[in-house]
Parts: C-alpha cells; structure tokens; sequence
C-alpha cells in the first residue's frame, strides 16, 4: 500500500506545481484591459484623441507680431494666438500651448505626436505639403526682396538679382530658398542651416555676407525696429505670397476638415478680420481673405 500513497502524492503534488504556473503565466483581467485600453489608445488617429480629451495642442515658435510670449508671465498674445484660442472655443475644446519647437524638427514633432498641429502660421510650400497637411488660409502675408539700406539698385522689377555675382541669403527649405530657387536661379545662394530664422537671413545682408534676402513684411519691421537705419524693402511688388494656417499630421484629413469648417465659420462671421484688424489696424503687413460671395441691395 506504501507505493500507492506515494504515488497519489506525487500527483497531487504535480497537480498543485501545473496550477501554480498557469496561473503565474496568464494575464489577469485588470492587466489585459489595461494593455487592452493602450493598444487602442496607439491606434486612435489625432482626431479621435482631441475628441477624446477635449483639447488641442499646439506646437509654436515666438514670433512677434504672431505669437508672443511673456517671459514674466508666461502668458501668450499675438494673431495666431488670439486665431487658435477663438478656434478651439468655437470647436469646444480647450487650447493647450504643449510646447515651443525647433524649425529643423517641427513636421517630424507634429507627426510623432508631440502636439496635434502647429500654430506659428503654417508657411505652406509645395516641399512641406509631401510631410504635412495644411488647413485653410486665415490670411497672407507678401514676401517681399531686402538689402542693405545703401543698396544703389533700386529697380523695382528686381530682374538684376537674378546675376551670378549677386549673393542672396536663404534658409535650407524655408520660403527664402524657394523664392531664389525658381525666381533668381542664376545667383549665388548663402545657405544658412534650417535652426535660423528671418532675422539672421536679414543680418547676412547687413554684415555684407549677401546682397539680398525674402522675407516677410513683419520680420522686417521687427529687425528695423531693434537695428535701424540696416536694411530696406526694395520693391513693394511681392516675390511671393504665402497663406497663414496651421499644419497638421500627415494624413489627418477628418481634423483637417473639421478646423477648416471652423475657419470658414469664423471668416464669415468677420471674427478673423476683427483679429487681423487688432494687430494691422492700417492693413499693410496682412493681405485678408476675399469673400467667396456678393452681398446685393
């Protein structure tokens, strides 16, 4: 009878160890929601999560007059500041400024998901279009030709930078590049890294490292304010006009549609004039959309 218990024992014991490991392998309900809830969480598009959480974020640069940040307060002014948080109201979602980014970076931040679109003004070009999309024009603002304030060319029609020994400042993929590109091919391009922006486009003009620059109407303003007497616009005939929106990620067309609804809305309204209208009161440094429509008595 001895071999019997023993080997009763045996399974018993073999019983308790089988029961013991399946239970320490399998997932418990609480952990397989969770990895449950993540996964979807991973899945959801960037609509979905702004509906989700009710808020929007934005990435940004500074960029007076578009966006300003005070550096006592922390608290933010500015066109493209005052437009995102009248569009976010006017969608019932509240507007969070995640965070400040870099121009090298931004089209990869927004499409990793770092904030779900950008708020500094957009400054579509056909190159960014392949990387992002882009919502509906605000506004437009001219990008017009710069030199030095001693510049002696003064033809307005500005055939004479298109030259092989004139010398124009631009940012690597930046409107500056694109201009010279397929406006003035023939001159010598001064290449600056995509990390800099207009104001170093303005200051290889004033330290005679280039001839000229295109930039746009209110960072020139902004540079003459703090460096006067340095450069001039050469010709009030634009180089190029390029749209004020907002870029969102690759393939966010349902966000896209429904911020574009909201601007409409807003444009009819004349609320987006009464924005632009705070900031350019004399309508020089803004072009404002056209109304698709003709109201007759």
């Amino acid at each position: 009878m001895k071999p019997v218990y023993l080997s009763a024992l045996t399974l018993l014991l073999a019983g308790i160890v089988s029961y013991a490991t399946t239970k320490a392998v399998q997932p418990t309900s609480s952990s397989s929601n969770t990895t449950e809830v993540a996964s979807k969480k991973s899945d959801e598009s960037v609509y979905d999560r702004v509906i989700r959480t009710g808020k929007i974020r934005c990435g940004y640069i500074v960029w007076p007059p578009f966006i300003n940040k005070d550096p006592n307060t922390n608290k933010y002014s500015g066109i493209i500041y005052d437009f995102a948080s009248t569009l976010a109201k006017s969608m019932e979602l509240d507007l969070v400024m995640a965070e400040e980014f870099g121009l090298a970076t931004y089209l990869q931040d927004l499409n990793n998901g770092r904030f779900d679109v950008e708020c500094s003004g957009g400054w579509s070009n056909a190159r960014r279009g392949k990387l992002a999309e882009y919502s509906m024009p605000i506004a437009y603002f001219p990008i017009v030709a710069v030199g030095r304030i001693d510049q002696k060319q003064n033809d307005s029609e500005l055939d004479w930078i298109n030259d092989s020994s004139i010398k124009v400042s631009v940012i690597d993929g930046e409107t500056s590049s694109v201009v010279r590109n397929l406006a003035f091919p023939k001159s010598q391009a001064v290449e600056l890294p995509n990390i800099q922006n207009s104001s170093d486009l303005l200051m290889q003009v004033v330290t005679k490292k280039a001839d000229v620059t295109f930039t746009d109407v209110p960072s020139i303003l902004t540079f003459q304010k703090n460096n006067p007497g340095k450069v001039k616009i050469l010709s009030n005939s634009p180089v190029r006009i390029v749209p004020i929106n907002m870029a969102l990620p690759a393939g966010a067309f349902r966000l896209k549609g429904a911020i574009d609804t909201a601007i409409q809305e807003l444009l009819n309204d004349g609320v987006i004039d009464s924005i632009l209208d705070k900031y350019d009161p004399e309508k020089k440094i803004i072009l404002r959309v056209a109304k698709p429509y003709e109201v007759t008595q």
